[in-house]
């Protein structure tokens, strides 16, 4: 069962860092850049790794405008102290910042998962095709070498207009 307060405690933290992310300005950006190494302690140290990925999608050129709002907003929801849930009460302080990033990873990932799958199953298929190519370019560059050779010898035929290989 859903604890009511809590979720509407994490609701509440979420809308204010979105209210964060579509009323910042050029200083939060730079406020962001200088104080969130300050903030890697407690519950957010676990979640660094994701932190880290949200700062570099912030800066992205393939991230929508739209979500990189959402990732300045819940950024400066973690640096800045005004919170749901105040920072400074030890041990539970940081506990919606660590919700509204979560929640910003998951909506960020569900919309890249999409896009690095498409990217792996582009490169498998060139990685596949290119091995294929450079067989079958094998055995038939061989078999037409061949064929040349046989033509050359047999009717003083000059194939080296058609084939690289036979020049």
């Amino acid at each position: 069962m859903i604890n009511k307060g809590v979720f509407f405690s994490r609701e509440r933290a979420y809308k204010k860092s979105q209210e964060l992310g579509n009323n910042h300005s050029e200083k939060d950006l730079q406020k962001i850049d200088s104080e969130l190494n300050e903030i890697k302690k407690g519950r957010v140290a676990k979640i660094w790794d994701k932190v880290l990925f949200l700062c570099d999608k912030a800066k992205s050129p393939d991230v929508p405008i739209r979500l990189k709002i959402t990732i300045v907003g819940a950024l400066l929801y973690l640096i800045l102290p005004a919170d749901v849930i105040p920072d400074a009460i030890p041990g539970v302080g940081l506990i919606d910042d660590v919700g509204v990033l979560l929640a910003v990873y998951n909506e960020l990932s569900k919309f890249l998962v999409p896009k690095v799958i498409e990217k792996a199953k582009v490169k498998l298929q060139e990685s596949y095709y290119e091995k294929i190519d450079s067989k079958l370019k094998g055995h038939l560059l061989f078999d037409a070498t061949k064929f040349c050779n046989h033509f050359r010898n047999k009717y003083d035929w000059n194939c080296s207009s058609h084939h690289k290989t036979c020049r």
